[in-house]
């Protein structure tokens, strides 16, 4: 998994490539959670995103929460079908916000 991160006046978008798994998705939480100190919203461009696993769904409500805890917003943007599948039948796209 790569993230590349781009700031945009108070937004800071992050363009996630690859598969958020077990193993990256540790990078993914230490990537997000700072971001939240420096920005008021948060996009998580999935564009890119093949895979989401359980590992990667736990960063997901982290990110969530820890925007919730700050203020800020957090939007989940272009996302596949089948990651998208997984967020419905996992119940995160009820309180994620997706676009």
């Amino acid at each position: 998994m790569d993230v590349i991160k781009k700031h945009e006046n108070e937004t800071t978008i992050l363009n996630i490539q690859g598969k958020v798994d077990s193993v990256s998705a540790p990078q993914l939480e230490e990537i997000l959670l700072p971001t939240f100190n420096e920005a008021e919203q948060v996009i998580l461009d999935f564009s890119e995103v093949t895979y989401v696993t359980s590992a990667g769904l736990r960063v997901l409500i982290t990110g969530h929460e820890a925007a919730q805890a700050r203020g800020a917003s957090m939007t989940l943007r272009h996302v596949s079908e089948d990651v998208m599948e997984v967020l419905d039948m996992t119940g995160f796209s009820s309180f994620l916000v997706i676009e």
